[in-house]
């Protein structure tokens, strides 16, 4: 029994994982409608720039603050550089990430090597619950993940910014009819996506031993999760039971993908031939957001 429950709480630590690394790779496709095969290496980089920063002397949670802030500014670095000139073009976008994953990777495995521990001691020790000891850390890391969520959520719905996501997202020639600036809407987005990917990388830098390739199999999870799943709370919860029980799990999951795409009815095919509807939502949306006094 114990052992179950200690894989359990494993399962869920991964899930805070995939949680946060689907909602920056869902953000990024959503709204650039391009798909990032980089996603995975800034994961790493998050990784590397924690355990850096803690074995210079400073606290975890700081180094993963700065993480987090130092791989947004690195895909600001690349949204200016490169992907600007990728918006809405899906193929070039895939072979163009896919080469700078190439290079970061090859980068990364000159500069650290192959593989090495990060070094990193988890803090809060252990909790028992049914004779498993548990570390707190891991509750820590899925806490982190649905605080990720919930606040994602909550800068969408309620505030500005993420009503001109929302609006670019859904129409970005409306959107930009009614003033949305569309250029740095984008911008916002991919920094935003690839600060989740970053934080991912710091928290999980702990328990795994750091390899330039970390990211990468915690993206193609999360790939079947965003594209296959159309991002779904269950496929990430069983992502993460699939990651830690391994073996055959993983084609289950995406047949579980596969399921829940279908038992959307064709709500997202449908959508995407009903564009004039989605140009009055996204009308709607900007006009409630900046509507004209009346004279």
């Amino acid at each position: 029994m114990s052992a179950v429950i200690s894989v359990a709480f494993q399962a869920f630590q991964i899930f805070g994982i995939f949680l946060i690394v689907s909602l920056g790779l869902s953000i990024i496709y959503g709204v650039l409608g391009v798909m990032n095969l980089a996603h995975g290496e800034l994961m790493a980089i998050g990784a590397y720039m924690v355990a850096m920063a803690v074995n210079a002397g400073l606290p975890l949670v700081a180094g993963i603050v700065l993480a987090t802030v130092l791989v947004a500014l690195l895909g600001l670095v690349l949204d200016r550089a490169i992907m600007r000139r990728l918006y809405r073009r899906p193929t070039d976008a895939i072979v163009v990430t896919f080469g700078i994953s190439l290079v970061v990777t090859q980068a990364m495995l000159l500069i650290f090597g192959s593989a090495q521990n990060s070094h990193i001691s988890t803090p809060g020790g252990e909790v028992t619950v049914a004779g498993a000891s548990i570390p707190t850390y891991r509750l820590v890391v899925t806490l982190v993940g649905v605080l990720a969520a919930y606040g994602l959520y909550a800068l969408f719905q309620r505030t500005r910014l993420g009503t001109n996501i929302r609006a670019v997202s859904s129409d970005q020639d409306t959107a930009g009819c009614f003033g949305v600036d569309t250029r740095a809407t984008f911008t916002v987005a991919f920094v935003l996506g690839s600060a989740l990917a970053g934080l991912a990388g710091a928290l999980v830098a702990p328990t795994v031993s750091l390899v330039p390739t970390l990211g990468q199999g915690f993206v193609v999870y999360a790939f079947v999760i965003v594209v296959v799943v159309l991002f779904s709370i269950l496929a990430t919860l069983f992502a993460g039971m699939a990651w830690v029980i391994g073996g055959s799990w993983p084609w289950l999951l995406i047949g579980l993908g596969m399921w829940l795409f279908w038992r959307e009815d064709g709500r997202h095919h449908r959508g995407r031939r009903h564009r004039g509807s989605r140009a009055c939502v996204t009308a709607a949306a900007c006009a409630g957001r900046a509507s004209p006094r009346s004279t």
